[in-house]
């Protein structure tokens, strides 16, 4: 899948911020729960713009509901969350809707709508009025935004008409004409094969060169690696360990998260990892 540059979206907001200037997303002691179960505490880290923040973890390891949390779906336990140098707690949701943009992991199907219109959902918050009928420029964001993901051909079809990995590009270019400066991702490359995984992390680094910061999680290790600046590792029990990718992505840390034996490779410049099997 070969990504359409990032700057052929119109009216692309310029997002590079001086280095004393807020980050785009600060959080501050944070506990995050479910009841009375701690899945991860004491989290404090900024994203900052032009970061890739990439969250590890085994399944159940608290991944999704932090995003929830960084989101405004669930208050955090304890600790606070600043957007942009606000706090996000009482914060209008127009305003946090234009700061951050959110893909699920499962998105959920517009039954009814066409691609074109499950797109337009994303401009919503930039609406001057209720009016039913969609301004052209918002238009010509979803289109150019559904070029990038190379579906503008289909914007006239219902999303109940198209694959699974098809709608997940749909969701991805909702995401992509809300244009905000902070995105938050929950595993975007379910459903993708692997020239269109390629693509997105493509498009995800081109974002944050533009100075977007993204915040997201994977399940593969060697997807984190191609992506991230920087990385949070959940153990399962409570801990979240932050830092760059250069100083957690390594054997001694990755096996002690996922529980498992590791070997690092390096071939032609690039690393990855793999289980050792076998005695």
């Amino acid at each position: 899948m070969t990504v359409s540059p990032v700057n052929a979206l119109p009216e692309a907001r310029a997002l590079t911020r001086a280095p004393t200037a807020h980050p785009w997303l600060a959080l501050r002691d944070v506990r995050v729960a479910i009841g009375a179960r701690v899945l991860i505490d004491q989290l404090t880290l900024q994203v900052q713009a032009g970061q890739r923040w990439v969250v590890l973890g085994r399944n159940g390891a608290g991944k999704t509901r932090l995003l929830e949390v960084l989101l405004g779906l669930h208050a955090p336990a304890v600790g606070t969350i600043d957007l942009d140098g606000a706090p996000l707690r009482g914060m209008p949701l127009a305003a946090a809707a234009r700061l951050r943009a959110f893909l699920p992991q499962h998105a959920p199907v517009p039954f009814g709508e066409t691609v074109l219109q499950a797109v337009l959902i994303g401009r919503h918050p930039y609406r001057r009025s209720t009016a039913s009928v969609d301004e052209h420029a918002d238009v010509m964001l979803a289109l150019q935004a559904l070029e990038v993901v190379h579906l503008r051909q289909h914007a006239a079809r219902t999303v109940t008409e198209l694959s699974g990995g098809e709608r997940q590009r749909v969701a991805l270019a909702a995401l992509l004409v809300q244009q905000t400066p902070l995105l938050l991702l929950d595993e975007p490359l379910n459903h993708l094969d692997l020239a269109q995984q390629q693509g997105v992390l493509d498009h995800l680094r081109q974002l944050s060169q533009q100075g977007r910061a993204v915040v997201c999680t994977l399940h593969d290790i060697n997807q984190a690696l191609a992506l991230a600046t920087h990385v949070v590792l959940l153990d399962g029990a409570a801990g979240a360990q932050c830092g760059t990718a250069a100083e957690l992505l390594t054997v001694a840390h990755l096996q002690r998260i996922f529980d498992v034996r590791l070997c690092e490779v390096v071939q032609g410049g690039q690393r990855c990892f793999l289980p050792v099997t076998g005695a």
